[in-house]
């Protein structure tokens, strides 16, 4: 320890010093404080609220990742160094779920009802009771069965470390975009609109609360928008009608 802190002590490199928080992060724990003190004057702990007439901040809109359904398949072919996160980061593109919901899906979760596997599970989020029916391949890559208390996910570790092993595997199989896990659900909810889904459907797949979370996706994923482009005639084609009557 002692070794540690001299070795700070003698870190004479340049650092960026007061470095300001993003905007989303400041909607973050402006959120959370107002949280606290509006529970703080419901139970009578302060007698005035100091947040009552305080706008808070407007959060950032920022790009939405994903990867395409070539690039999905892409990844499926290629190795990765832990066989369990490539499992369960393709399963969350299968069925949208999230990476915290995967890690806690157990066994007893999962039902055979017909041609059907269906998963019943309680979101970690929103702790809202679910009912997710997912595909053949979905339900390949949870593996054997095991008991119900067991987890299906197993040998998968920190986010940090999950997150350096995702970025590891996208780069073996060529593929320039920043990764994470919570990547594999925006790619779920992307395949889904690609697929021709609509939107309420994809707003359910996804147990989003409000159509207006889901709308996003379809910001990025606007097919009408690439129609529409794709009608814009050629300007650098010199082999016009004209030159041909002349």
């Amino acid at each position: 320890m002692e070794n540690e802190a001299c070795a700070w002590s003698h870190d004479y490199r340049k650092k960026i010093k007061d470095k300001p928080l993003a905007r989303n992060s400041k909607v973050s724990y402006f959120n959370k404080l107002r949280a606290c003190l509006n529970q703080a004057f419901e139970e009578r702990i302060i007698a005035v609220n100091p947040m009552r007439g305080i706008d808070g901040f407007k959060a950032e809109e920022g790009t939405c990742m994903y990867l395409t359904i070539d690039e999905v398949k892409l990844l499926a072919q290629t190795e990765c160094e832990y066989p369990q996160i490539k499992a369960a980061f393709l399963f969350s593109c299968l069925t949208g779920l999230r990476c915290s919901d995967v890690l806690r899906l157990t066994w007893g979760d999962v039902y055979q009802q017909g041609e059907f596997t269906r998963i019943i599970f309680k979101q970690k989020k929103t702790s809202g009771q679910e009912y997710l029916n997912i595909t053949p391949e979905a339900a390949a890559l949870m593996g054997e069965r095991g008991k119900p208390k067991d987890h299906v996910f197993t040998d998968i570790h920190s986010p940090s470390c999950t997150n350096n092993t995702i970025k590891l595997w996208v780069v073996r199989a060529g593929i320039k975009k920043e990764i994470t896990f919570h990547v594999a659900r925006h790619t779920f909810a992307t395949m889904m609109l690609d697929l021709g889904t609509d939107i309420y459907t994809v707003s359910k797949l996804l147990r989003h609360r409000e159509l207006t979370t889901t709308q996003i996706y379809a910001k990025v994923l606007d097919k009408n928008k690439q129609a529409a482009v794709a009608k814009i005639p050629s300007i650098l084609n010199q082999d016009t009608g004209a030159d041909k009557e002349g």
